[in-house]
C-alpha cells in the first residue's frame, strides 16, 4: 500500500469518526427531549471515545 492510499484511508477514516459523532450528538438530543438522563450519560462516554478515536487516527497524518 503506497503513501497515497494510506493518507486516503486514514481521511476516511476521520470523516467516518466525524459522522458517527454527529449521530451521537442527534441521539444525545433526542435523550435531553425525553429527560433520559442515563442514555444522556452513555452518549457522553461514547462520543468521548469516538473523539479520542478521531484524535489518535488523525495523529498518523
Amino acid at each position: 500500500m503506497n503513501e497515497e492510499q494510506k493518507q486516503q484511508m486514514v481521511k476516511q477514516r476521520l470523516q467516518q469518526y466525524e459522522q458517527q459523532i454527529f449521530s451521537l450528538e442527534m441521539d444525545k438530543v433526542a435523550l435531553v427531549a425525553v429527560e433520559d438522563t442515563e442514555g444522556v450519560k452513555n452518549i457522553d462516554i461514547r462520543i468521548e471515545a469516538v473523539r479520542k478515536a478521531h484524535s489518535a487516527v488523525a495523529g498518523m497524518v
